[in-house]
């Protein structure tokens, strides 16, 4: 039976990474893989090349958000209601992933809005342009403008999750660690070299302020990360302890 709850806690463990960590960062990541792929038309300005950028990635999201983003919310929820009460150790891990990269996209919009967006050391105010792709909208609204920042942190909500998924408690600077790594990816995959930039920003006139400025707001996003999962997960075991170690009970299992 101990070996049945182990299997089933490291199967839900997968489906909830895959459902509540990949498949929202995976909407934009596909989406301006797809622009790549298919090239973007020529553009007199920066203006009109952007307004092609986010009417083709809208394109790809229109069929991503109700067959694969909706759907995965769903299953995601599910889990989270199943293992509240059968799995308390993997409830733990996906609400305080959830909750910790939710709060710690705040610290990561302290820098990126005031310095990336006020001072323009980026291409634009990212979670707005997100809003614009997914509703195929220009200009943007305050309803898209919601909608932009919703998927945001939706976003941010995801790298927790995948992090305390993955980690389990451990020290606070493996966020810092695990931040650098979603910097590292946010500087060499198709979201940020679609726009025109260059891997870590290299193109002029963004090097080296638009590097600069990602690289702190996902030190700040990592430090937050790190110490409120630290705080919050209760258990120090990975996500392959979960398989090798057995499943908690509910009345073990103290919070």
């Amino acid at each position: 039976m101990a070996s049945k709850n182990r299997n089933a806690e490291w199967l839900l463990s997968l489906v909830a990474l895959a459902a509540g960590g990949a498949a929202p960062i995976l909407m934009l990541l596909s989406a301006t893989t797809y622009v790549m792929v298919r090239g973007l038309p020529p553009a007199p300005d920066m203006m009109a090349m952007m307004m092609n950028l986010i009417m083709m990635a809208h394109k790809a999201m229109a069929l991503y958000l109700p067959w694969v983003l909706i759907p995965s919310l769903i299953i995601l929820g599910l889990v989270i209601l199943y293992s509240s009460t059968q799995f308390p150790r993997l409830f733990n891990r996906i609400w305080a992933g959830l909750a910790a990269g939710f709060v710690a996209s705040f610290a990561l919009d302290a820098i990126r809005y005031p310095v990336g967006v006020g001072m323009e050391t980026l291409p634009g105010d990212l979670p707005t342009m997100f809003g614009m792709m997914i509703t195929g909208t220009m200009p943007a609204t305050a309803g898209v403008i919601f909608i932009g920042y919703v998927y945001h942190f939706l976003n941010g909500a995801s790298f927790g999750l995948i992090y305390t998924l993955i980690a389990g408690k451990v020290k606070w600077y493996w966020g810092l660690a695990w931040g650098l790594i979603v910097e590292l990816l946010m500087m060499t995959t198709p979201p940020m070299l679609v726009m025109g930039v260059g891997p870590f920003g290299i193109n002029p006139p963004w090097w080296p302020k638009l590097f600069l400025t990602t690289l702190a707001a996902h030190v700040a996003f990592g430090v937050i990360l790190g110490l409120l999962a630290q705080r919050w997960v209760k258990e120090e075991s990975t996500l392959f302890h979960l398989f090798t170690r057995p499943a908690e009970s509910r009345t073990a299992y103290t919070g």
